[in-house]
């Protein structure tokens, strides 16, 4: 779900990447636009929200490099379930500094897949693996496919003089 929530954040223009392949403990999975986010996919909204919390201190374990709570992403048909699970933990005292129930939705993002998107992902032969296949496919091949055109361009321009079949070949 990060690549894909990561792909998708940059085909809308979005500064986006990955980050939590350093299993830093209580990181951030995603940096979006500046923005540390901790993407929770789960089969509930409370399942997203119970997993960032510590299973010892029942504290939030997320905080950004400001020491704020960090954004919680989590499936977008999880989301409602989610920010209700979240206002339940702000009313228990869970998420040091925040004490308002209300601001539960500045802290949990709705993700662009829904959990059965994000499952579909990682099988084999679905529309959502097949398309994201295409589309890391297609962006990977671009710089090859711009540098396979200029050179047929030129190559074919070099020996006939001509633009327009050169662009043709090419």
């Amino acid at each position: 779900a990060e690549k894909a929530l990561t792909l998708l954040d940059k085909l809308q223009g979005r500064d986006a990447e990955v980050v939590g392949r350093t299993n830093e403990k209580n990181g951030a999975d995603r940096v979006v636009n500046g923005v540390e986010i901790q993407t929770k996919y789960y089969k509930t909204g409370k399942g997203c929200i119970d997993a960032c919390f510590d299973k010892v201190t029942g504290e939030f374990r997320y905080r950004n490099s400001k020491g704020e709570p960090m954004m919680i992403e989590v499936p977008k048909d999880k989301y409602a379930e989610a920010i209700n699970a979240f206002r339940n933990k702000i009313l228990e005292g869970k998420v040091p500094g925040v004490s308002n129930p209300d601001d539960a939705s500045k802290y949990i993002k709705q993700g662009q897949l829904t959990y059965q998107q994000a499952l579909n992902l990682c099988k084999p032969g679905t529309i959502e693996s097949l398309t994201y296949d295409a589309l890391t496919g297609a962006i990977n091949c671009s710089f090859a496919f711009g540098i396979t055109f200029l050179s047929t361009y030129i190559l074919s321009y070099s020996r006939n003089g001509n633009k327009k079949e050169a662009f043709n070949t090419a």
